[in-house]
């Protein structure tokens, strides 16, 4: 798979540029990539830490919200919690959040 095959494959759909029809192609592109590498006696790349709201949400920490994670609803990036009591993200309920990652570890002291 190539970005030319990705190219041809949207043209193909309905919805070229629908969420689904990109997370579908993302999918497909990172199982080659890890084909290839185990092809090839690698180690599998990383090659996302950015996770699907459709696919998990972040863990429950502590009084049925999560901990702080980086989220992006549409093309903006901030921090967040998921609230497992009213089933939402923190801030705005207008903005609707599509991929969470968790936030890195502090620096020692």
């Amino acid at each position: 798979m190539n970005t030319k095959r990705i190219e041809a494959i949207q043209k193909e759909t309905a919805y070229p540029d629908s969420i689904s029809v990109q997370q579908a192609l993302l999918k497909v592109w990172n199982e080659c990539e890890q084909e290839k590498a185990v092809k090839n006696n690698a180690v599998l790349p990383h090659v996302s830490n950015w996770v699907a709201v459709t696919d998990r949400l972040p863990v429950e920490a502590k009084h049925r919200m999560s901990s702080d994670v980086l989220t992006i609803a549409g093309n903006k990036m901030s921090v967040k919690c998921y609230d497992y009591e009213l089933g939402c993200w923190t801030g705005s309920p207008h903005i609707t959040v599509k991929y969470w990652m968790e936030l890195p570890k502090p620096p020692c002291c």
